[in-house]
């Protein structure tokens, strides 16, 4: 079974301040405990936001799509309409011009 590593308690003021104790503390336990280089530890919460992001913009494209095709089947059926009303005008006019 595997040991499971007692990180520092924190409040969130503390973890979203970058200069708060948590993180200094942090880092010591990582170095002592996990012995992994901080370069590696640092790259992966990038590459974590990263995709984190990556899912946002992934869900706010599928909105904005979603929106545009709506947008663009309404214009082309507003123009179907006036199409058909045109047709219509210009058979009337023959219809009177005969």
């Amino acid at each position: 079974m595997q040991q499971q590593t007692n990180y520092p308690l924190a409040l969130i003021s503390e973890v979203l301040n970058n200069q708060s104790t948590f993180w200094l503390s942090l880092d010591i336990k990582i170095d002592m405990d996990l012995q992994i280089p901080h370069t590696i530890i640092y790259n992966s919460i990038q590459k974590f936001y990263n995709l984190n992001r990556s899912k946002e913009e992934q869900s706010i494209l599928k909105a904005e799509i979603t929106r545009l095709v709506i947008f663009w089947a309404k214009q082309r059926q507003q123009i179907k309409n006036i199409m058909t009303k045109l047709e219509k005008e210009v058979k009337n006019f023959f219809i009177i011009m005969i």
